[in-house]
């Protein structure tokens, strides 16, 4: 019995088979501008997730790797839940089924989405204060966009940040307010590279070997230089973490293929990027220190320094610049307003 099905007969028969926008009765054209529940339901059949967005990665995952993860990954089911935990979770082997198997729980998906937002409202904004100058009315619009959502979304993180394992996002809680299809879609993008980090962390779980199945992932990421591997600084709880998030990056940047066969790399998707990076800088805000680790999970800032040491190695140097540039100013408005997270001090950042 493969992993879906096991999920579909053993797991939660009550869903019987449909897919979770159609279950959800989630109308994704407010937040991907193109689908409706309707839409999915009608025409999705879950192959690699019952999240029609999820299965597309896993596609575009396998269509990306070499044979030997594409033959991984055909056996492979994630499940989206709707569980406000802020995590997802690859759930460990067992014999009754054939494959692996993952809960992708919504929580930090969704704060992901609203921080994603707010991120997009930052970037219009500089572009507008480049373009227009600082006193400009457009530009003094868009400053006053990004504040009232900055403060909307600092409010947000007060209650979210009470309860650090249950994130409830309110129903009628949304930073897109209006007419803002452009900067919507924009956001929308965002927010699906911070899901694809998400998913390739808790598929790398399992290709790594850390869910009881065998391991083909350590072939990839030791392929890297030294100073992207700080699994081998860590203790054996930790080293998963730093192993898992060094194999999301390369899945996600479609690198694996490059590493394995020692060729030069460009990467085709340096959009995966903003994903890490974002999803590394929500979690740092849930967090509130970033210098301070789990049991489970090493400390935020250093998960962040990996991941740009990787990210150096796989992308364009320019375009990481700028990147690594608008998160600094990002993260210092961040802790202006929230107190918590990331303070935008480079020197902070690497302190540890």
């Amino acid at each position: 019995m493969k992993a879906k099905e096991y999920y579909y007969e053993y797991i939660a028969p009550e869903e019987g088979g449909k897919s979770y926008q159609e279950l959800q009765a989630i109308d994704m054209k407010s937040r991907f501008g193109y689908v409706s529940a309707d839409s999915v339901g009608k025409n999705f059949t879950p192959r690699y997730s019952n999240d029609f967005l999820l299965d597309y990665l896993i596609e575009d995952f396998a269509r990306n790797a070499d044979a030997s993860l594409q033959n991984r990954l055909e056996n492979i089911f994630v499940a989206k839940r709707f569980n406000k935990v802020p995590n997802a979770r690859a759930k460990g082997s067992k014999k009754d089924y054939e494959g692996d198997l993952i809960f992708f729980q919504v929580g930090l998906s969704d704060a992901c989405f609203q921080y994603a937002i707010l991120l997009s409202n930052f970037q219009y904004m500089k572009a507008y204060l480049k373009d227009y100058g600082i006193n400009h009315p457009k530009s003094l619009e868009q400053v006053s966009v990004f504040q009232d959502k900055l403060i909307k979304l600092s409010n947000a993180q007060k209650r979210w940040s009470s309860y650090w394992d249950f994130i409830q996002i309110e129903k009628d809680f949304n930073l897109i307010e209006g007419s803002q299809s452009e900067q919507e879609e924009r956001a929308a993008e965002i927010a699906l590279l911070t899901d694809r980090f998400i998913l390739g962390h808790e598929i790398a779980h399992h290709l790594l070997g850390h869910t009881g199945n065998y391991d083909i992932g350590k072939g990839y990421i030791e392929l890297l230089p030294d100073n992207c591997k700080l699994w081998h600084k860590s203790d054996s709880v930790h080293a998963k973490e730093f192993q898992a998030d060094a194999l999301s990056l390369l899945m996600t940047c479609n690198a694996t293929k490059e590493l394995s066969n020692h060729q030069d790399r460009e990467n085709p998707k340096t959009g995966s990027a903003l994903g890490a990076l974002l999803t590394l800088t929500v979690l740092g805000q849930l967090a509130g220190d970033i210098h301070k680790p789990t049991r489970t999970h090493p400390k935020v800032a250093v998960r962040y320094k990996q991941a740009m040491h990787i990210l150096v190695e796989l992308t364009y140097h320019g375009f990481l610049i700028h990147i690594f540039e608008d998160f600094l100013s990002f993260h210092k408005l961040l802790h202006t307003t929230q107190n918590r997270g990331f303070t935008g001090d480079i020197d902070d950042l690497f302190k540890d």
